[in-house]
């Protein structure tokens, strides 16, 4: 071990340690010392498929799973967590299968296995992280975000899996995320002893992922920047020497190595003779946050992660020497069908706070707005707008080139939407009917363009991206995108396909810069009819999305660890713990405090598009004061 690890040691009053007799053969450390140049010698191609991997789309993950409070293996919510999962890898075209597992003493669990389907032979390789969370002080029920320990590494089986996917380079390798791993190894130990959709003596080798987003070297003098242990046994060196190849030739990693497997999934293969290894940040015993209710996002490095993730990809696409194979299989694989996203997911809340880091004067002007939005908001009186509306359409292919119909169809579900004259405003529960409210909002398409000549309201453009991101980049012409028309006068949607499994996302109000305010919703999730998919085929992801717009914020709230007293700011929305997903049925509770539990039927959740239908009293408030306050000239001239 390197002096400056022993230092690190050192330094935390009771380090865990154990005194045994250590054979003359046995590795337990070893820090491989890193050549100048070696990230010079990798295989060009697997460094191109290495840029696929998302910073951004794993911090979105990331960001979910934390916000169920906890994911203690029989919770409700490592439930949502397996549900979220499932959608997750389905998207990226998986077949999705859970297996039911017991943990003894609190009841039952599951693991979530996941494989392209049509995949015939064995899988040869597995990818595994666990999913459950603890919070050891506290007990089951305690806040539990669990976003070092075990989130980043479930995070990072979702991105390995839909990067291979799109690669077309999964079809050997299995997913699997565990339960019960805080307790004693019971998901691992029970899927291993099962052998559930694998043959372990076709296993060349397991890949465990616990823990690889916390940075534990910032205050030792002399640490590199990052650093990762790869921890296997004797039966798993060949699979640790091609990881330690791969950290030397594609990442900035500082490597050591052990032999001396033990506490986490990978031992349970170990132990049954198959080749695995557990990847983990760098000086892990420094990270006293595990484990608690402290191991929260503000914790995570996604810059760590992804280095330990391109370490972990190289290795899967380099195996048996033969990157040429494999990826001229990927390159030539016919091209994937464009699914739609399971579960919903917005990256509003992700923009903003890029935005502020990119725009540190937005600091002062949101603060200025929500002040003037809280002295306003009580006398505000709500009175009709008639916003106009210009629709980007951009499009790769010809199928997304949406028609006139479907853009027409969804200015007809906001102008339901936000009058309270939606058919399906019958459905919401009893308890929350009196608490409905109606926005008197209408929409229109744009009479005339911003030099006053006759428009459709409707702009296309033929564009040669794939899949846009949460980068704002379809909003700029010198970008491939389409710049806003005066976000002052009008609501500017950009209808485009979106990558990392987004709905859309908005800009709040004096949230970004005015060159960016507006909503961007994809393709599929827009409008009824044509392209829309199931089970965003409503048109509510613009009705979410354009709440975000007029200052909503989710009904589960703001805070990045998730708990029963955040809020939206709006007083008749009960608090609830986290996001709810699908078709929930009443009640759903997540807050004992809530007497009705969630208002799930509120669009700013995270239901399908049939499970949402209502605002409530104090959300329409909430947007009459925002417009009054930061879009004041917006909807007021009936001639645009």
């Amino acid at each position: 071990m390197p002096a400056r690890q022993l230092a690190a040691v050192a330094r935390h009053a009771a380090p865990c340690f154990r005194i045994e007799e250590v054979s003359g053969d046995r590795t337990v450390y070893e820090h491989r010392e890193r050549a100048a140049d070696a990230a010079a010698g990798g295989d060009p191609r697997i460094a191109s498929a290495l840029a696929s991997i998302s910073a951004s789309r794993l911090v979105q993950h990331l960001t979910t799973l934390t916000g169920f409070g906890t994911r203690f293996s029989t919770s409700d919510g490592f439930r949502r967590a397996i549900e979220f999962c499932s959608g997750v890898l389905g998207s990226s075209g998986y077949q999705v299968t859970q297996q039911a597992i017991t943990v003894p003493g609190h009841g039952m669990s599951a693991n979530l296995i996941a494989r392209l389907p049509g995949s015939s032979a064995p899988p040869r390789l597995l990818v595994t992280a666990h999913l459950d969370s603890i919070n050891l002080a506290g007990g089951p029920a305690a806040l539990a975000p669990g976003a070092d320990d075990d989130g980043t590494g479930s995070a990072g089986v979702l991105e390995m899996a839909h990067v291979l996917a799109s690669l077309g380079a999964a079809a050997d390798v299995l997913f699997v995320l565990f339960g019960g791993e805080e307790q004693g190894l019971f998901g691992s130990k029970q899927f291993v002893a099962a052998g559930q959709g694998f043959s372990p003596g076709a296993v060349a080798g397991v890949v465990n992922m616990d823990m690889i987003g916390s940075d534990n070297t910032l205050d030792t003098p002399g640490a590199p920047q990052f650093g990762v242990l790869i921890e296997g046994a004797e039966i798993s060196r060949t699979l640790v020497e091609k990881l330690s190849a791969s950290a030397a030739a594609y990442t900035s990693l500082d490597v050591t190595v052990s032999f001396d497997p033990h506490d986490s999934d990978h031992f349970s293969f170990i132990e049954a003779g198959i080749p695995a290894v557990l990847t983990i940040e760098g000086e892990d015993a420094a990270n006293h946050a595990i484990h608690s209710a402290h191991d929260t996002m503000d914790r995570v490095k996604p810059a760590l992660a992804v280095e330990i993730l391109k370490m972990n990809l190289a290795t899967i696409l380099g195996w048996n020497a033969q990157p040429g194979i494999r990826l001229s299989q990927a390159a030539t694989a016919k091209p994937k069908e464009k699914l739609m996203p399971t579960h919903r997911q917005c990256a509003t809340v992700l923009v903003y706070l890029m935005n502020l880091e990119k725009h540190p004067s937005l600091r002062l002007r949101q603060g200025s707005a929500r002040q003037r939005l809280a002295m306003s908001a009580s006398s505000i009186v709500p009175k009709p707008r008639n916003i106009p509306v210009v629709v980007h359409i951009l499009f790769k292919d010809d199928a997304d080139n949406i028609s006139d119909a479907q853009v027409h169809s969804q200015i007809d579900v906001l102008n339901k939407d936000y009058n309270m004259t939606n058919a399906d405003l019958g459905a919401v529960p009893a308890a929350f009917k009196p608490l409905i409210g109606n926005p008197q909002i209408t929409f229109h398409l744009a009479k005339v363009d911003q030099t006053g000549a006759p428009t459709s309201g409707i702009t296309r453009k033929k564009v040669s991206v794939n899949a846009w991101g949460a980068d704002d980049k379809m909003k700029s012409t010198t970008a491939g995108g389409v710049d806003a028309w005066d976000p002052n006068r009008y609501l500017n949607v950009w209808v485009c396909r979106l990558g990392d499994n987004l709905l859309g996302y908005a800009q709040f109000p004096d949230g970004g810069p005015l060159e960016t305010d507006g909503v961007v919703i994809t393709t599929p999730g827009f409008g009824v009819g044509g392209t829309a998919a199931s089970p965003f085929d409503l048109g509510r992801t613009a009705t979410h999305e354009i709440g975000h717009y007029l200052g909503l914020f989710h009904v589960f709230g703001n805070s990045a660890v998730p708990n029963c007293t955040d809020s939206d700011e709006v007083s008749d929305t009960p608090n609830q713990l986290g996001p709810n997903f699908g078709r929930p049925s009443f009640p759903t509770m997540s807050c004992p405090s809530e007497p009705n539990g969630d208002m799930f039927c509120n669009y700013m959740d995270y239901v399908d598009d049939v499970a949402m239908m209502m605002f409530s009293k104090q959300q329409v408030s909430r947007m009459q004061a925002s417009m009054a306050v930061s879009r004041p000239n917006l909807g007021v001239d009936p001639s645009v």
